[in-house]
């Protein structure tokens, strides 16, 4: 129902509830993007390239730095969207490149961990 009041029109409380009521079309609860593909951030420019170490390579690391553990390595969550390819478990070390204008390059260690 439309009422006329200084020159326009207004639309009555009840009209305007039963017009936004009619969602048949939009979903409810929180909007998903299911429908859209997701972006993969490791092709991004700005991201670094990350390798996982073999049993290997963690041992070689180790002996070449010195370490007692990999406890001494600085730490990267497993949920890190870097790792999102890599099937990242707890305990692995990550071997992160990154592009470096006075070194042309430079390596960086990281331990997954999932706190």
């Amino acid at each position: 129902m439309k009422a006329s009041g200084r020159g326009f029109e207004t639309t009555s409380y009840t009209a305007h509830k039963r017009y936004h009521s009619r969602s048949a079309n939009v979903p409810s609860g929180p909007l998903r993007a299911n429908h859209m593909a997701k972006p993969d951030i490791t092709q991004h420019v700005i991201v670094p390239k990350h390798q996982k170490l073999s049993e290997q390579g963690k041992k070689e690391l180790l002996e070449k730095y010195g370490l007692q553990g990999i406890k001494e390595l600085p730490r990267i969550l497993a949920r890190d969207p870097a790792l999102e390819g890599l099937d990242a478990k707890e305990g692995e070390i990550i071997k992160i490149t990154r592009k470096s204008m006075t070194a042309g390059h430079a390596i960086f260690y990281r331990r997954v961990v999932n706190a």
